[in-house]
Protein backbone atom coordinates (compact mmCIF):
# COMPACT_ATOMS: atom_id res chain seq x y z
CA UNK A 1 0.00 0.00 0.00
CA UNK A 2 1.30 3.43 -0.92
CA UNK A 3 1.18 5.66 2.11
CA UNK A 4 2.30 8.93 0.56
CA UNK A 5 3.74 10.27 -2.67
CA UNK A 6 5.05 13.57 -3.97
CA UNK A 7 5.59 14.66 -7.55
CA UNK A 8 7.90 17.53 -8.44
CA UNK A 9 8.06 18.94 -11.94
CA UNK A 10 10.66 21.34 -13.33
CA UNK A 11 11.96 22.25 -16.77
CA UNK A 12 14.74 19.94 -17.94
CA UNK A 13 16.58 23.01 -19.23
CA UNK A 14 17.05 26.09 -17.05
CA UNK A 15 15.16 29.25 -17.94
CA UNK A 16 18.45 31.05 -18.53
CA UNK A 17 19.53 28.41 -21.08
CA UNK A 18 16.16 28.56 -22.86
CA UNK A 19 16.39 32.34 -23.30
CA UNK A 20 20.04 32.06 -24.38
CA UNK A 21 19.18 29.39 -26.96
CA UNK A 22 16.23 31.34 -28.36
CA UNK A 23 18.24 34.57 -28.57
CA UNK A 24 21.26 32.96 -30.25
CA UNK A 25 19.41 31.49 -33.22
CA UNK A 26 17.51 33.21 -35.97
CA UNK A 27 16.05 30.08 -37.54
CA UNK A 28 14.08 27.87 -35.21
CA UNK A 29 14.48 24.13 -35.59
CA UNK A 30 11.37 22.21 -34.53
CA UNK A 31 13.46 19.47 -32.89
CA UNK A 32 15.42 22.02 -30.89
CA UNK A 33 12.21 23.63 -29.63
CA UNK A 34 10.82 20.23 -28.60
CA UNK A 35 13.92 19.59 -26.50
CA UNK A 36 13.42 22.91 -24.70
CA UNK A 37 9.90 21.81 -23.71
CA UNK A 38 11.02 18.62 -21.91
CA UNK A 39 10.24 18.36 -18.24
CA UNK A 40 12.17 16.76 -15.41
CA UNK A 41 9.76 14.89 -13.15
CA UNK A 42 10.72 13.51 -9.76
CA UNK A 43 8.39 11.07 -8.02
CA UNK A 44 8.96 10.12 -4.39
CA UNK A 45 6.86 7.29 -3.00
CA UNK A 46 6.61 5.84 0.48
CA UNK A 47 5.16 2.38 0.28
CA UNK A 48 5.76 -1.34 0.52
CA UNK A 49 8.13 -3.41 -1.60
CA UNK A 50 5.40 -5.04 -3.77
CA UNK A 51 4.31 -1.55 -4.85
CA UNK A 52 7.62 -1.11 -6.65
CA UNK A 53 6.70 -3.76 -9.25
CA UNK A 54 3.30 -2.14 -9.86
CA UNK A 55 4.87 1.29 -10.30
CA UNK A 56 7.60 -0.10 -12.56
CA UNK A 57 5.00 -1.86 -14.74
CA UNK A 58 2.93 1.32 -14.96
CA UNK A 59 5.93 3.36 -16.12
CA UNK A 60 6.81 0.73 -18.73
CA UNK A 61 3.24 0.78 -20.09
CA UNK A 62 3.29 4.59 -20.27
CA UNK A 63 6.57 4.47 -22.14
CA UNK A 64 5.17 1.97 -24.63
CA UNK A 65 2.07 4.12 -25.20
CA UNK A 66 4.20 7.16 -25.99
CA UNK A 67 6.49 5.29 -28.38
CA UNK A 68 3.63 3.90 -30.50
Amino acid sequence: MIERYTIKVAPAVSHKDIIKSLDSTKEYDAEQLKKLQHLKIRVEIIGEAPDLKKISDLLKELSKAVNR
